[in-house]
């Protein structure tokens, strides 16, 4: 009789003993865990680099690096993915004797061995990115992002001719939509603090198709990032 009762107190008190078993694992495990992957983290950035323009054509104007600066938010999607928005600015300063260095439009000027044109093209960029990381070691990821740009431009174009100087300021009639890819790495320096460099190629979107006479702009920008994770 007194085994009997034991089998009977046994089984009735073995499905209780194991749901708070699991119940206490859930609460401990599983919901850390859960809220870990529905949470939305969130990193502010900042960006400082230069700028490197490329041309798919010849020109006949002199091009400079510039500097070029971002400050952006970056949202998770998932542990790896994420969605980087920015603001950024960079320029394209360039020189030339006889031709516009924003449109190549031909300058009807004096000869003169003095004379000389400046012309400085700010862009102030609205990049949208898809950002992925792969994860080569702890502390250390591989960074490919893709997206596009919203761009708005503004020319400064400078004339000298010795000893004068003439500066006139041309605004874009709207907004640009070019393509980019940001290829770089990333490094964990805390639990909250990150470090990138990478490198982002952007150009406008007609750069995919062939149109005679065109001078298509390439915008290589390298860069250097801190992030911070609110």
């Amino acid at each position: 009789m007194s085994i009997l009762r034991f089998y009977i107190i046994f089984f009735l008190a073995f499905p209780i003993f194991t749901f708070g078993q699991n119940w206490t694992e859930n609460k401990t495990l599983n919901n850390p865990d859960r809220k870990k992957k529905n949470k939305k983290d969130i990193m502010l950035s900042l960006y400082a680099g230069i700028n490197t323009p490329f041309y798919t054509k010849d020109i006949v104007w002199e091009q400079q690096t510039t500097f070029t600066y971002d400050i952006g938010a970056e949202i998770s999607l998932t542990d790896n993915a994420s969605i980087d928005i920015r603001v950024s600015h960079k320029a394209n300063k360039s020189f030339s004797l006889y031709q516009n260095p924003t449109y190549g439009e031909i300058l009807d000027l004096p000869v003169s061995n003095n004379f000389k044109i400046t012309s400085l093209v700010n862009f102030i960029d609205l990049p949208v990115l898809y950002k992925y990381r792969i994860p080569i070691s702890v502390t250390t990821d591989v960074l490919i992002s893709t997206g596009f740009i919203a761009s708005y431009s503004y020319n400064v174009t400078t004339s000298y001719d010795n000893p004068r100087a003439t500066r006139s300021i041309s605004f874009a009639d709207g907004f640009d939509f070019d393509y980019a890819l940001h290829l770089g790495f990333s490094y964990l320096l805390s639990e909250r603090i990150y470090m990138s460099t990478e490198a982002a190629m952007s150009s406008p979107l007609y750069i995919f198709h062939e149109i005679v006479g065109d001078i298509r702009l390439i915008n290589v920008r390298t860069l250097f990032g801190i992030h911070y994770k609110i």
